[in-house]
């Protein structure tokens, strides 16, 4: 950062964002974060991150209502065993809790290259527990490594639930088709999507999209956040600009030099605490859908789409929504209407 910056897009990764949230409340920079869902990146701990998608908390809220829907008592989660899959894991023991359920094992998943004997060893003790609901909470590499041990173990058979958090559905919507070999170890697997809704201005877009790419490259919801990520950045400098703001930096005086990283070349953005407010008071209706912000800096209206892979692809079953809850009908031609729940916090 020795450059000046006004704004930080990104990072893709709830891990690496905890580390760049504390440089950017120091230089106060404003950080949006269009896949960064680790619920423990809140606003009083880091004020400067804006989280440009859905908090897991939402995530795991939707998932223990699925759980509850169908009478499970309790279930086994395997996890990515880093920041993301830790806070995420723990938000889904509260919410289970909420409804009488509980996680009976958890099986953390170690964090990047993971030899497929070691899945199976996981595997092998999951498959002993009593609990037949399994919630897989992972990252791409991983995840779909587990569900092909799973396979191979005769896991993904009758008698066992998988239930998969949105990494898969990024995946499935990311490429065009899955190797054979894939998609038959995720037969029957249930997964939440972030909803976009439906709507002529994302349509267009992924036309376009499409003829960008020649059809060899899908999008998914976290794209989509990304796209509105710049947008709103745009659209909240020109306010800040408007407002008076001005692009001036200072030098931090409590910042030493520390060998080859010349961190006393780091700048604060004087008029960052404007450029922040100025983005969290921007509004706008993007591909994502209605983009605005919360009293604790979360996107308003989170919701889900619940979908099972049925075949080469999938099929959307339901939606889950922090409005409505669990529902067939989309989120958004619910939001007029009374809500049928208490909104969480």
């Amino acid at each position: 950062m020795e450059t000046d910056i006004v704004a930080i897009l990104g990072p893709q990764s709830s891990v690496v964002a905890h580390i760049i949230s504390l440089v950017a409340n120091e230089l106060h920079i404003p950080l949006l974060s269009f896949a960064a869902t680790d619920p423990t990146l809140a606003s009083l701990q880091f004020p400067y991150f804006v989280r440009m998608t859905q908090s897991d908390f939402y995530q795991m809220s939707a998932v223990a209502e699925i759980v509850g829907h169908y009478g499970w008592k309790e279930v086994t989660v395997i996890y990515i065993d880093d920041d993301y899959g830790r806070n995420g894991i723990s938000a889904l023991n509260d919410r289970l809790a909420e409804r009488r359920c509980k996680i009976s094992y958890k099986a953390g998943i170690p964090p990047g290259s993971v030899k497929r004997g070691r899945i199976m060893d996981l595997l092998v003790k999951v498959a002993l527990m009593e609990a037949r609901v399994i919630v897989l909470h992972a990252n791409p590499d991983s995840g779909l490594m587990v569900f092909s041990v799973a396979q191979y173990l005769g896991m993904m058979a009758n008698g066992y639930v998988w239930i998969a958090t949105d990494w898969l559905s990024s995946v499935l919507d990311s490429v065009v088709s899955l190797p054979s070999e894939t998609t038959d170890s995720l037969q029957g697997v249930l997964a939440l999507r972030q909803h976009t809704p439906d709507s002529d201005q994302n349509r267009a877009f992924s036309s376009r999209w499409k003829r960008l790419t020649g059809g060899s490259l899908g999008l998914n919801a976290y794209g989509l956040y990304a796209y509105d990520s710049v947008w709103l950045v745009a659209q909240a400098l020109d306010a800040f600009f408007d407002d008076g703001g001005s692009i001036s930096f200072s030098s931090d005086t409590r910042i030493k030099s520390n060998g080859s990283l010349h961190l006393e070349k780091m700048t604060i953005f004087d008029d960052g605490p404007l450029l922040l407010k100025t983005i969290l008071g921007t509004n706008f209706t993007g591909l994502t859908g209605l983009v605005e912000f919360d009293y604790d800096r979360s996107l308003i209206q989170p919701s889900y789409d619940i979908i099972n892979v049925i075949g080469t692809g999938f099929r959307r079953i339901g939606y889950w929504s922090n409005y409505s809850g669990l529902s067939t009908d989309a989120p958004e031609t619910l939001y007029p209407k009374a809500p049928n729940r208490v909104s969480l916090k």
